[in-house]
């Protein structure tokens, strides 16, 4: 088994599957819902999405943006810093009480590139744009909080 330790650098939700994300400092997460008012939190198997820095990073490298694309044009629920999500599902992600399992790989969709030209492509290798997950158990999770994933 290995295990990784990061950091959740920032967190959003959506009320809506294409309104805009609304940024948290803490968010109540159940097994039932997700994220606490997040329109997406219901969906089996997708009910939290992660995104690393890491692979954001690597996706802004080869896009080489002419203007700062923040981390939240991906409208994913959880932006880490510490975590290799690439190839991830089945694995653990533990973040205060909170249990995650990883179910997949997060396919960027047409929405990436109305954030800025060419994100979509970007995102796609490697599984830059981040994984699903479901609730094992619910909590708390903030900004700040440390994150660990163990890989079977």
């Amino acid at each position: 088994m290995t295990t990784q330790t990061g950091t959740v650098l920032d967190m959003q939700r959506k009320a809506a599957p294409r309104a805009e994300p609304e940024k948290l400092a803490t968010a109540s997460i159940s097994v039932e819902g997700g994220i606490e008012g997040d329109a997406r939190g219901g969906i089996k198997n997708a009910q939290i999405t992660l995104v690393s820095k890491q692979a954001w990073d690597a996706a802004m490298a080869e896009l080489q943006p002419t203007r700062e694309v923040s981390w939240s044009a991906r409208r994913a629920n959880i932006f880490v810093d510490g975590l290799d999500l690439y190839e991830s599902a089945g694995a653990r992600v533990t973040i205060g009480d909170v249990e995650l399992e990883v179910m997949s790989e997060t396919d960027p969709c047409e929405v990436m590139d109305k954030a800025y030209p060419g994100l979509r492509a970007a995102l796609t290798p490697g599984w830059r744009g981040g994984c699903r997950t479901r609730v094992v158990k619910g909590g708390v999770v903030k900004v700040g909080d440390r994150v660990t994933m163990e890989r079977g």
